[in-house]
């Protein structure tokens, strides 16, 4: 089953942090995170350049499934995730992963009759 999709997908790389800001190395230790933390990174962090196109994609895609096939629109994501220890990465956090577990969602949900959106490391359709 082909998921429909009002235009083409296009990829996006989503795990290229700047390096000035990637790590905070002022903090000494550093303590448990606090909700107000969230805030504090999206004020300090200005968001990457492509977010409002893949914004829009996504806008398009749920109006268009809301209001032409009826769907459910979900989000998966799936894949490994690797968190730089260092504003030069030498070293990093890796936690692999194929993105097998959330690949079979996407399909579950497609043959479930829902719309989803996929998105892996440098993958986003």
């Amino acid at each position: 089953m082909t998921p429909i999709s009002p235009k083409q997908s296009k990829s996006f790389r989503t795990s290229n942090p700047e390096a000035d800001s990637a790590i905070d190395r002022t903090i000494p230790d550093f303590p448990a995170a606090q909700i107000s933390d969230e805030d504090k990174y999206f004020k300090t962090h200005k968001p990457p350049s492509y977010l409002g196109e893949i914004s829009d994609q996504v806008s398009e895609f749920i109006e268009h499934h809301k209001k032409v096939t009826g769907k459910k629109v979900v989000l998966v994501t799936s894949g490994g995730t690797t968190v730089p220890l260092e504003n030069n990465t030498v070293r990093f956090i890796d936690n692999f992963s194929a993105g097998t577990r959330g690949a079979t969602s996407a399909e579950y949900f497609l043959e479930n009759d829902y719309a989803p959106i996929y998105h892996q490391l440098f993958i986003f359709q």
